[in-house]
């Protein structure tokens, strides 16, 4: 069955899941250089750098304009699902979680295609981002485990410290999660190996989402759409070989693995069974 009628709730820590980035962006810089095997992901990494990919597909597959979040009232029972511009934070009645990693594949009409497609490296450049998560989540998913950590591959290295992009969206708080991000999330792993490829390419998409992403919150707050960034426009050619290969993928599955289930019956479902 599509991971994307699967859901898990959990804490996101935009500190490791930038960690994460840093650390692939250096072996991506090192190409067929590096080490065929021993390079990857702790359990903990591999869940938050999944978490990050997840909230940028949610962006991305939402153009930017709304949070989906689980509503709970002050007694924490379940009350819906609702779209909103923005999260209360404030509120003592209800209470939020927001809900990433299982929109639909845009774009979802002509809409989508008019309002910036001539700006993007390609007309589809949402839908091939977000194909293009999908499909390096699944290949970190499916990555080779281990029992323990290579010796030699702490991150950060004992003294060091690491730096990460200080701009991570949604920072500190329960997600719902749902997508192939939530095969990382159910599959206990002390090492995931990542094999030179992956690894490049979980630099590439990640890049090109987060601008991406940017853009879009940008032009909701702004009202302008800018032009392509270089990471853009340099990573463009990886997104489209990765989307490709997910699309394919998804025509296995079947039409319903590209719709999505947007908040439907499974979800709901899931969380009243939280809830009971």
């Amino acid at each position: 069955m599509p991971q994307a009628w699967r859901f898990a709730q959990t804490q996101y820590d935009p500190a490791t899941a930038g960690m994460v980035a840093a650390k692939l962006a250096g072996w991506a810089a090192l190409g067929g250089l590096g080490p065929q095997r021993g390079p990857g992901l702790t359990q903990n990494e591999a869940v938050q750098f999944a978490l990050f990919l997840a909230v940028m597909r949610s962006t991305i597959a939402t153009r930017g304009e709304f949070y989906r979040v689980a509503v709970y009232n002050r007694r924490g029972q379940f009350e819906g699902v609702e779209k909103l511009v923005t999260i209360p934070t404030t509120s003592t009645d209800r209470f939020y979680t927001p809900i990433v990693g299982d929109e639909p594949v845009p774009p979802h009409g002509l809409r989508y295609r008019e309002a910036w497609g001539a700006l993007n490296p390609d007309p589809r450049w949402g839908k091939q981002l977000v194909l293009a998560i999908d499909r390096l989540l699944t290949q970190i998913a499916q990555a080779e485990r281990g029992g323990e950590v290579p010796a030699g591959y702490e991150f950060p290295p004992p003294g060091e410290t690491p730096v990460w992009p200080a701009a991570f969206p949604i920072a500190g708080i329960a997600l719902i999660v749902a997508g192939s991000a939530v095969a990382i999330i159910g599959t206990a792993a002390a090492w995931r190996y990542l094999d030179p490829d992956v690894r490049v390419r979980a630099a590439e998409v990640a890049a090109a989402a987060r601008s991406y992403q940017v853009r879009l919150e940008n032009a909701r707050a702004t009202g302008v759409m800018q032009p392509p960034s270089p990471l853009e426009l340099a990573n463009a050619a990886a997104v489209k070989q990765a989307a490709s290969e997910q699309e394919w993928r998804y025509a296995a599955y079947g039409a319903g693995a590209v719709v999505g289930i947007g908040g439907g019956a499974a979800l709901l479902g899931y969380m009243r069974r939280r809830a009971a």
